[in-house]
């Protein structure tokens, strides 16, 4: 199994984002403020995958949803589930 992690460069994938891990600890100093944190939650998340996953972001799209907008689609489902079943 370790040959396996060994074989498909991990390694090398892990290095390109020591820059970003970085940047993450520099930019989360003292942001208390909950907007803040939202919006570089949003930007951090957009970013990783970017830098992470460039070809699953290329054809997917990945992108955040807000937990809000996430909400929101679960209940309206549910209250349709509700009303029609």
């Amino acid at each position: 199994m370790l040959e396996e992690l060994d074989s498909a460069n991990l390694g090398k994938e892990a290095q390109g984002l020591q820059g970003f891990y970085q940047s993450v600890q520099r930019r989360t100093l003292g942001l208390t403020d909950p907007r803040a944190r939202q919006a570089l939650i949003v930007e951090l998340y957009n970013k990783f995958f970017s830098a992470a996953f460039p070809r699953v972001v290329e054809k997917l799209g990945i992108v955040y949803t807000p937990v809000e907008i996430v909400d929101f689609i679960l209940h309206s489902v549910n209250e349709v589930l509700q009303q029609q079943f």
